[in-house]
């Protein structure tokens, strides 16, 4: 017969596999249903911005500025005068910084992004009139666009999923509110959660709340797990593999006793409480 410490070791076990694959599903997105990889060189991995002002010409013109910009007849224009292919050519509306200020030079607030696929094409734009490289485009892509519409219902998913293994009914809220939410951080109630095994096999967040949830209880596997392996807990959270792990909303404090670290309080915010976790 198997001692009782035998069987609690086998429950982490279980909860330790099931919240990886839990984990795991969350946080991957594929680019198509097919699973085929994207051809990165058709994909824009620098970007540049020019700065429309009251009557100076865009880049590609010669002498007179135009009102408008047709995307497709700029990206033909590089194409077939330089030979430079830019893969992507977007108009972006913004407020006009200085109303005030009717000069030529004066900036109108409205910016125009080139998207291109290698450093020689960036400097080339640059050179020629382009005023700013981006580290990343100013619009969100259709990719991203979806991936943020979609996140949500995914964590629903996978969190009814595990519900149903445990034998209990998750109820998704309504207006699930994310940890950015405005209540600010001293305004939140702290929450001391004493038994952590019992509490790893139960949901009580959904939505991106939900997600943190998980991803703290995942840690909480991965802190018992390096204990096992060294005889105390980590100094540092680094000291675990966090490959794909998010840690927002997560601090990690590790508890010194007698030279070794044998215990941490896992501090966990969401988006309207604080709550406190302890080791398995």
């Amino acid at each position: 017969m198997l001692s009782q410490l035998q069987l609690n070791n086998m429950k982490r076990i279980i909860l330790f596999l099931s919240l990886s694959v839990v984990l795991m599903g969350a946080s991957c997105f594929s680019d198509g249903t097919t699973g085929t990889s994207v051809n990165k060189q058709n994909e824009a991995r620098y970007w540049v911005v020019y700065e429309e002002t009251q009557c100076n010409p865009f880049p590609w013109e010669r002498g007179q500025q135009s009102d408008t910009v047709d995307a497709s007849a700029v990206m033909q224009l590089y194409q077939n005068r330089y030979g430079l292919s830019l893969l992507s050519l977007d108009v972006i509306d913004g407020e006009n910084p200085d109303t005030s200020c009717e000069a030529c030079g004066c900036k109108t607030g409205r910016k125009i992004q080139a998207g291109v696929a290698t450093q020689e094409v960036v400097d080339f734009l640059l050179a020629s009139g382009f005023s700013d490289q981006e580290k990343k485009s100013l619009l969100k892509t259709k990719k991203e666009e979806n991936e943020n519409s979609s996140s949500n219902s995914v964590v629903d998913d996978v969190l009814s999923q595990r519900a149903q293994k445990l034998g209990k009914e998750y109820k998704p809220e309504s207006s699930s509110t994310s940890s950015d939410s405005s209540v600010s951080s001293k305004d939140k109630p702290v929450v001391d959660i004493p038994d952590a095994m019992a509490d790893n096999s139960t949901s009580r967040h959904s939505g991106d709340d939900g997600m943190i949830e998980q991803t703290a209880k995942y840690l909480q596997q991965m802190f018992w797990v390096f204990s096992l392996e060294g005889g105390s807990y980590p100094e540092k959270i680094e000291e675990i593999d966090l490959t794909g792990v998010d840690l927002k909303g997560i601090q990690y404090n590790p508890i010194e006793q007698n030279g070794v670290f044998a215990s941490y309080e896992l501090r966990v915010e969401y988006s309207d409480v604080i709550e406190i976790m302890h080791p398995l």
